[in-house]
């Protein structure tokens, strides 16, 4: 069945949520069961639109269900069907041409094809049934982009929260924006209804093993990656630091092709809005007086621009369009191989891709022969802002990261070089005594160099203070952090390679070390218990 859903969003001082359900076109008990499902549901208080519209699919007395604005799904009524078979009516056509709605044609199929789809089963056709061979792969292009929006009645809770706020102010917040109106958006989805087309196989009574090596990613899976708690210490990291971000699009500032003449979006709004939906502050919307901001964003609409730009600063990362007017984005990477004005923080420029074709993009740089990690760049897995925003976001913040841990700020941290200097004395006092210097020693030795690459790190970040705004933002507040890697790396290396007679000179070391730290009050019970396991083997040491 094909029905119509609305949805009146009202609020009040507390709490914003869905007033009324109007479903058209489907009947009962179909009608009845969604409008209970989504009455009264509490939404977010930002949710940007008070009244929109959906398009719901259902097929009704089966168990497995399967619906698309492309197609039908035909499937066996047993309770258990071993296969089924998927078929696209022949008089569809796939031209983008015509999936982008001329402004001057107003007809009803054109005006429904491209509204979100609410895809709402019996069974939870996501979780893997070994009775079902391939329908993991199979049901992920049910919530691979922000066309389609799945789940099923009896479990809209995953890992243990409620879905349904987070699709009604999705889709809320894209028709606000304009987002299902802009032709990049529809010619997103007219690319997946090929791929779909081509993963089925018609006139067939298997499917699995026949299924096009696509991969389509959910949306919704990539949220549940977001939020988890490995990413979210990432983020906390990420956010602890300004960054200077480089945005190479030749529509950056225009306007995006739409059919609707109303709609004025740019790609940089696009990207803005998704910084700050991962809890980053754009410069220019920050109160200076309260909190510093986190993202300088700068643009360029072309290769020459973006050079000129990358010649006067350097950039924590750059987002680039793979098709810039007559240009390919993947062109800047040729042209400042090999030369120094162009290097980014470290020497190395951290690039990811804006695009709809991230797979044409690699394909691309393969046969350029550019492979994606040089000693120039590094290039992450990158995503759609428009059609896959919950991808790219998990994908920049992986990509973040990774700049930190490359550039070593994420391992010059007081904590990590406290846990390292704390495994080599690992010993309670107690424990410490002639037969244990041995293993003290060893481990010693076995740490001095990760020590030492510790302190090459923070000499690059150095070269840097000034210039990048991540670097900048780092060193800000690590004034005494050089000294304390030299007298460490020097503590380190008596214990490792000295005397036991040179304990003097490891009490020095040690008593600058306790000093550097004796600021840190949320280190100070780590500094502590390392100051008396070390304070106990330069005891043992002067006793030996």
């Amino acid at each position: 069945m094909i029905g119509k859903i609305k949805w009146n969003i009202a609020s009040d001082s507390k709490k914003t949520y869905i007033k009324t359900v109007t479903i058209e076109d489907i009947g009962k008990p179909w009608a009845t069961r969604i409008q209970k499902l989504f009455q009264n549901l509490e939404v977010a208080a930002n949710t940007p639109l008070a009244e929109y519209e959906a398009w719901l699919h259902i097929q009704d007395s089966v168990n497995l269900f399967y619906a698309s604005p492309y197609g039908r799904k035909y499937v066996s009524t047993s309770p258990k069907p071993e296969h089924f078979i998927t078929a696209l009516p022949d008089n569809m056509s796939f031209a983008q041409e015509k999936l982008i709605m001329d402004p001057d044609e107003n007809t009803e199929e054109k005006k429904t094809l491209f509204l979100p789809i609410l895809h709402i089963s019996t069974i939870n056709l996501l979780k893997e049934d070994p009775s079902f061979k391939g329908i993991p792969r199979y049901a992920a292009i049910m919530d691979s982009s922000i066309w389609n929006f799945y789940f099923n009645f009896e479990d809209f809770y995953v890992n243990g929260k409620d879905i349904r706020p987070w699709i009604v102010e999705s889709i809320a917040e894209n028709t606000h924006r304009g987002i299902y109106n802009l032709s990049i958006a529809r010619e997103f989805a007219d690319f997946n209804a090929r791929l779909t087309k081509q993963s089925f196989i018609s006139d067939s009574n298997g499917h699995g093993q026949f299924v096009s090596p696509y991969v389509f990613h959910s949306e919704r899976y990539m949220k549940e990656q977001f939020e988890m708690e490995e990413v979210q210490k990432h983020m906390e990291a990420i956010r602890q630091y300004s960054w200077r971000i480089l945005l190479v699009d030749d529509k950056y500032k225009e306007p995006l092709s739409s059919a609707n003449k109303g709609t004025e979006t740019n790609k940089r709004e696009i990207v803005v809005h998704l910084l700050k939906n991962i809890g980053l502050n754009i410069e220019e919307d920050c109160d200076y007086d309260s909190k510093k901001p986190s993202i300088q964003l700068e643009c360029a609409a072309n290769i020459n621009e973006a050079k000129s730009l990358m010649g006067k600063s350097k950039y924590d990362i750059i987002l680039m369009d793979y098709l810039l007017n007559n240009e390919y984005g993947y062109q800047l990477l040729s042209q400042i191989k090999d030369d120094k004005e162009f290097a980014g923080p470290q020497g190395k420029n951290f690039f990811i891709f804006i695009s709809a074709f991230t797979t044409a993009v690699h394909e691309r740089l393969l046969a350029k022969g550019l492979s994606r990690s040089s000693n120039y760049w590094y290039i992450g897995e990158g995503a759609c802002p428009t059609n896959t925003p919950e991808l790219l976001k998990y994908r920049l913040s992986e990509l973040m990261f990774k700049r930190l841990e490359d550039s070593g700020i994420n391992s010059l941290s007081e904590s990590h070089i406290l846990k390292i200097t704390s495994h080599i004395f690992k010993e309670k006092p107690e424990d410490v005594s002639i037969g244990r210097i041995k293993a003290v020693r060893e481990r010693a030795f076995d740490t001095y160099y990760e020590f030492l690459d510790l302190h090459h790190k923070y000499a690059l970040l150095k070269k840097d203070k000034g210039q990048s705004l991540l670097v900048d933002s780092f060193l800000e507040d690590k004034v005494h952090m050089g000294a304390m890697l030299e007298h460490l790396l020097q503590l380190i290396h008596l214990t490792a390679f000295g005397t036991i007679r040179q304990w003097p000179e490891i009490w020095e070391e040690y008593k600058f070390f306790t000093r550097t730290f004796s600021h840190k009050n949320e280190l100070a019970s780590e500094v502590t218990e390392l100051s008396r396991n070390i304070e106990q083997y330069i005891i043992t040491l002067k006793s030996a």
